[in-house]
């Protein structure tokens, strides 16, 4: 599996939300279809024809998890995969589960590697993705609204 960033098309508009009391993250307005879907720690990508279109599922952000964390530079586009995946199942992106660090002043989550070594984009509103020249996903950069 091998991730690529499509610059010259706009990112997915909708909103991701993080319910406290569930400690999970969700998105606004929601699709019900997907080819796969891509899992790293207890969250889930969505894909549909080859694009990462949303990303829900649990996280636990406590107030102690405080990191001085910032985002790395982007520009706004899509996010896309090549596979060979079986349509209708769940793929791991990782073996294990990946570190997870929490700015509380910029409400901004990083999932993986913080480094920001690669190329970054901002594939839906508020969530970015740090790509190496291999294709890996490095980093996933999450600022949800808090519900």
């Amino acid at each position: 599996m091998r991730f690529i960033i499509d610059y010259s098309r706009d990112p997915e508009e909708k909103d991701l939300v993080y319910y406290l009391d569930e400690y999970s993250f969700d998105m606004k307005p929601w699709v019900n279809f997907m080819d796969i879907e891509l899992a790293i720690n207890k969250l889930t990508l969505t894909v549909l024809d080859n694009q990462i279109i949303q990303l829900s599922g649990f996280c636990s952000l406590p107030k102690l998890m405080n990191s001085n964390i910032c985002t790395p530079d982007y520009s706004k586009g899509r996010l896309m995969i090549e596979h060979n995946q079986k349509p209708g199942f769940t793929f791991r992106i990782y073996e294990e589960d990946q570190p997870v660090y929490l700015n509380n002043k910029s409400g901004w989550v990083c999932i993986g590697d913080p480094s920001k070594e690669g190329n970054a984009v901002e594939f839906i509103k508020n969530c970015l993705a740090v790509v190496d020249s291999d294709g890996n996903l490095k980093s996933l950069w999450l600022k949800p609204r808090w519900g």
